[in-house]
């Protein structure tokens, strides 16, 4: 008989582990919680005021993303960002005003477009054979999780500057300029760095028919804003390590809840511009209203199984109690 129990025990566990094992989430190492985007939602970035560009171009108030840039010659955007089918609208934008004016100068640096496809944008930037204000297009953007990298930096206060965008992990598209970019004060200055939202016009393919304000309608996790370029090594390491971020250069980290809560979770440094905590505290000031959390099915996907293990586990050792009772 004790033969019997300890043959029931060992398969009813070995079952329990295979479930953990075999079966993992469909979406395991991707990103629990994302900030979902309404349409009309943005954020917007702290500024800082340049009182001496190197590049020659105009001082003045600008947002974080143009004061890491002009004060370090470099800047990397990296995103956590779930798609729909449907999902359009400006993930990056600079501006000299704000929603909802119309009159200034503008640039949107990534947006997802009514095509579909994700566009990277700046003006001033030279692409042999695309036409319009130097834009390109990667078309292979797929509905889910992916993670974008965008990078600009400057060779010198005279140039040339470069663009990169890694998506998920690789290299997708690269451009340069031997003349000024907005990102360095073309232009500027540009007080409003929008992320959720960027300005556009018609001549900008894809962003919205006419031009104006364009909103995104997606969901993201986490942004984490450098003052160095991050390599290649460093963007795969975060793609296979959601959460990851390198602490190098690290300026800026913004983070969904992961507690349920609708709101931002911030860090900053580097620019002097203190510490901040929950964005809940600062929405008014940053201009969003209330935001939703959207969790993806991960949670139920990791917990049903060990859930599922447990209970085997659980019957395992109620079998060996009944058949030593009756034995």
């Amino acid at each position: 008989m004790w033969r019997l129990v300890v043959l029931v025990s060992m398969i009813l566990v070995t079952l329990s582990l295979l479930v953990l094992i075999v079966i993992p989430g469909e979406t395991s190492g991707k990103p629990l919680t994302a900030i979902q985007f309404n349409g009309s939602q943005f954020l917007v970035l702290p500024q800082c005021n340049v009182t001496s560009n190197p590049y020659g171009s105009a001082n003045g108030t600008y947002g974080l993303l143009n004061c890491i840039a002009i004060e370090h010659g470099a800047l990397s955007v990296v995103m956590w960002i779930y798609l729909t089918n449907g999902t359009r609208g400006g993930l990056l934008g600079i501006q000299s005003f704000q929603y909802p004016s119309t009159s200034g100068a503008w640039t949107p640096l990534l947006y997802i477009g009514t095509d579909g496809n994700l566009w990277l944008g700046e003006a001033n930037i030279i692409i042999p054979g695309v036409p319009g204000p130097g834009i390109h297009v990667f078309t292979n953007i797929t509905p889910g999780w992916h993670l974008l990298v965008f990078e600009e930096w400057a060779n010198s206060t005279s140039g040339p500057f470069y663009q990169a965008l890694y998506i998920d992990g690789k290299l997708a598209l690269s451009a340069s300029s031997s003349g000024l970019v907005s990102l360095f004060g073309l232009y500027g200055p540009y007080p409003y760095n929008d992320i959720g939202t960027a300005y556009t016009a018609e001549s900008w393919a894809s962003s919205g028919g006419n031009g104006g304000w364009f909103f995104f309608n997606g969901s993201i996790a986490y942004i984490a804003i450098y003052r160095v370029i991050l390599n290649l090594t460093q963007v795969r390491s975060m793609y296979s390590e959601p959460g990851y971020f390198p602490e190098v250069g690290l300026v800026a980290l913004y983070n969904a809840s992961e507690f349920n809560y609708p709101v931002w979770y911030s860090i900053f440094g580097g620019l002097g511009l203190g510490v901040y905590g929950r964005l809940a505290v600062v929405t008014r000031t940053l201009g969003i209203s209330t935001l939703s959390i959207t969790t993806t099915s991960i949670i139920t996907q990791i917990i049903s199984p060990i859930l599922l293990a447990v209970v085997m586990v659980v019957v395992a050792v109620v079998v060996v109690l009944i058949i030593h009772r009756h034995g």
